[in-house]
């Protein structure tokens, strides 16, 4: 793959509690290397990654 074709691909998640409407939710990034494991998984179709 050419680098000029390349597309970068940002990953996030929700913090603080989905399940209390008053709860200060807010989209965090994943770190760099967190985005490149679950970007893999994705691409090969995997329905689950582990990050630790």
């Amino acid at each position: 793959m050419n680098t000029s074709d390349s597309i970068t691909v940002f990953w996030y998640f929700k913090n603080g509690n989905v399940w209390n409407a008053n709860s200060n939710i807010e989209w965090v990034k994943y770190r760099d290397i967190e985005m490149q494991i679950i970007e893999e998984a994705y691409q090969q179709g995997k329905p689950e990654v582990l990050l630790d």
